[in-house]
């Protein structure tokens, strides 16, 4: 079951990496967990793994991140139920 879900993984890893549109994925405390190279282009960057690690609420406009950290505790307490 674990390499069925690595190999998943992986393949979706590949879509996501080649799209045209910038997809990003981050952990509960803001944190860039995946971004393929199409996000990492709009923050001037080359490759996603580039920007893994950046606090996405640093990248937010002043005047949504109040309302982007709300959104981000209520995703990570509905998992939680």
């Amino acid at each position: 079951a674990h390499t069925t879900a690595v190999a998943y993984g992986e393949r979706l890893a590949a879509v996501v990496g080649g799209l045209p549109l910038g997809v990003v994925t981050c952990t509960p405390d803001g944190r860039i967990a995946f971004a393929n190279d199409a996000f990492a282009r709009l923050l001037g960057h080359a490759a996603g793994r580039d920007v893994v690690g950046l606090d996405v609420f640093a990248l937010t406009h002043p005047d949504d991140v109040a309302a982007d950290q709300a959104q981000a505790r209520a995703v990570v307490d509905a998992a939680q139920d």
